[in-house]
């Protein structure tokens, strides 16, 4: 019974909203690795919302874009577009649900592994905070257009 209370589209809707905040606060204390973990899963919980308003299966794990393959077609062409394309194909590339059991140096190696400090200069503190401030950019982009779309589909 406690699983199928997270399964309700306005309570993760409502999670997703608090997750963005979380990701910006962890931001501003210099905590790259809750930023960019808390930024994806606001992301997925904005997905599962939006999901949840058309149906209950919960079946897509903890991957972004299986969860937008489950969204109306309307929103998947919206993130899908040039607008947001750059934002969602980056934090597909990024995010991954492991992140919450990761240290900054094995973030660090991750994201270097990734290639996405290419580019960031100074050493591993000043690269993972650029790449969390990059990365929380994107989260904010895309969760923008799921509040839009979220609206759009829940006005009464």
């Amino acid at each position: 019974m406690a699983s199928s209370l997270s399964h309700n589209a306005y309570r993760l809707m409502d999670a997703s909203l608090e997750r963005v905040e979380a990701s910006r606060r962890a931001r501003e204390a210099r905590d790259p690795v809750m930023c960019i973990y808390l930024g994806g899963l606001a992301v997925e919980c904005l997905l599962q919302a939006i999901v949840h308003l058309d149906t209950q299966k919960h079946d897509a794990g903890h991957n972004l874009a299986r969860w937008l393959g489950r969204c109306r077609a309307s929103f998947q062409d919206a993130v899908k577009a040039k607008e947001l394309r750059a934002s969602w194909n980056h934090l597909c590339a990024v995010w991954r649900n492991e992140y919450r059991y990761y240290s900054k140096s094995a973030l660090s190696g991750q994201l270097r592994k990734m290639g996405r400090t290419r580019g960031i200069r100074g050493e591993q503190e000043s690269q993972l905070n650029e790449a969390a401030k990059r990365f929380l950019e994107s989260v904010v982009h895309v969760h923008n257009k799921g509040l839009a779309a979220w609206a759009n589909y829940t006005k009464k």
